[in-house]
């Protein structure tokens, strides 16, 4: 039978089952890794360390702490092993020494696998904290989370199922915006590639963007417009572009790339429609027009 002095770690004392009051500080891991050890049926250090690891993303999850991934936390749970074996090799006299005494209290600290960083980053109230909505905390967990990393005061309590569920909707009701504002992402870029359109569905003469000289000789511009053009002409852009024709004239730079670039500084900016987008042929047609006007 295994004595007390037999199983006693060196620098954690003796072994014991994670805690689930509150959330684990690194030493707390360490014991229930080395319960693990001593009294479990695992006989690899990566089996252990998934055990503890399941373990600790339970407890935050109880708490209402949004975690990385588990295998992320699985290598956390290694690398603590791993700095405490490294702690384990000094000797009775070194152990008195500024590194092995930092080092130690660091392992009193909660065992960070939250998903947030921003309470590490300064930030003391959620108000401050910049991360994307399924990784925030939850507004009622952010003093629990603050106390765990400070003060360590408040312990975890019975899940309210009520608040459960009003959480629970709120998580599906951030899904639904994400996937209509994927929906939105895709439309828009439908209608910019569109607008940007190889020449030849555009006005059906001609594949190359760079030689646009030779596609326009009519005088009546509205001749160039094809069946989808004319289904469109009640939303259609009706912008002139002198400007950014003589640019693209001075510049030697083709209609197509210069859609391609206004288009997308207009999607970045949220203003991109049907009618302020520019189509190649447009250009074209405002840079023939351009060209052909007498000089003055």
């Amino acid at each position: 039978m295994a004595t007390r002095s037999s199983t006693e770690h060196s620098i954690f004392g003796n072994p014991q089952p994670m805690p689930k009051s509150q959330l684990p500080t690194s030493a707390d891991v360490f014991r229930a890794y080395d319960y693990q050890l001593k009294f479990g049926e695992c006989s690899s250090v990566h089996g252990r360390s998934s055990l503890i690891g399941n373990e600790v993303k339970k407890i935050y999850d109880t708490a209402g702490i949004p975690t990385i991934e588990i295998n992320s936390v699985v290598k956390r749970v290694e690398r603590l092993v791993a700095k405490v074996k490294e702690l384990n090799k000094y000797s009775t006299s070194k152990k008195s020494s500024a590194t092995f005494e930092e080092t130690f209290q660091s392992l009193q600290s909660v065992f960070d696998v939250c998903c947030c960083m921003c309470f590490d980053s300064g930030a003391r109230e959620r108000s401050a904290c910049t991360c994307p909505l399924p990784m925030k905390i939850p507004g009622l967990e952010w003093n629990f989370w603050a106390d765990q990393k400070t003060t360590r005061k408040m312990y975890i309590g019975k899940i309210d199922k009520e608040m459960t569920m009003k959480l629970q909707k709120k998580v599906d009701r951030s899904k639904r915006q994400k996937s209509t504002e994927t929906m939105n992402d895709v439309k828009m870029g439908d209608e910019l590639n569109l607008c940007c359109c190889a020449p030849s569905d555009v006005n059906g003469m001609h594949n190359d963007y760079d030689d646009y000289d030779d596609v326009v000789h009519s005088d009546d511009n509205d001749d160039m417009m094809t069946s989808s053009d004319e289904e469109m002409k009640a939303v259609r852009n009706t912008l002139q572009y002198p400007e950014l024709c003589r640019s693209l004239d001075r510049c030697k730079v083709s209609n197509r790339d210069a859609c391609l670039i206004v288009n997308s500084l207009l999607k970045d900016l949220n203003l991109l429609t049907a009618e302020s987008c520019v189509d190649p042929a447009k250009l074209c047609r405002q840079g023939h027009s351009m060209s052909t006007q007498p000089a003055f």
